[in-house]
């Protein structure tokens, strides 16, 4: 048997030999396929129902009962109604997002916090991948992005923290 030390000097001096060739080239690839499953399920949303998870407080979106139906964060422990939202395939390339409850749309407020009607029409969201299952939801052309905020959702300058990470579970 040959001993590490004496394997290792024989391989040095064999790479030494070919490098001292210069009309050959030598290169080596190694894959060691690292995908343990679909990344379909991660990277991209489809149309359908879900549950949305805000990643900070790791409660429920939800539409409130007052008569503007705002766009709200679930306090821990609390359970409220109104908590099923459908997307949809929207223009540019986006989502419109549905409280499936009360069928109505969201929309943007004058400063920036999201409420749900019938009227205006429906906003158009791109739900992008931000990583570990989690999403990013943002006004399409816009750097403004879902953000759990006191209690409520608005969009506001994107800034990478947790308050702007969702989690979509679907139905």
């Amino acid at each position: 048997m040959f001993s590490f030390s004496q394997v290792l000097a024989f391989g040095l001096v064999a790479v030494s030999s070919i490098r001292a060739l210069p009309f050959v080239q030598t290169s080596c690839s190694i894959n060691f396929g690292t995908s343990v499953g679909p990344t379909h399920a991660f990277n991209v949303l489809d149309e359908g129902f879900y549950h949305i998870i805000n990643v900070a407080t790791n409660t429920l979106v939800y539409a409130t009962d007052q008569n503007s139906h705002q766009v709200a964060v679930a306090n821990e422990g609390q359970s409220p109604g109104r908590i099923t939202w459908e997307l949809k395939k929207a223009d540019q390339g986006g989502f419109h997002i549905i409280n499936v409850d009360i069928e109505e749309s969201i929309y943007v407020g004058q400063t920036g916090l999201l409420y749900c009607s019938w009227v205006p029409p429906a906003e158009t969201f791109a739900v992008e991948q931000a990583g570990s299952g989690e999403f990013i939801v943002k006004e399409v052309n816009s750097d403004e992005e879902w953000t759990a905020e006191l209690g409520v959702v608005r969009l506001t300058p994107s800034h990478g923290q947790k308050e702007q990470k969702w989690r979509f579970i679907r139905l």
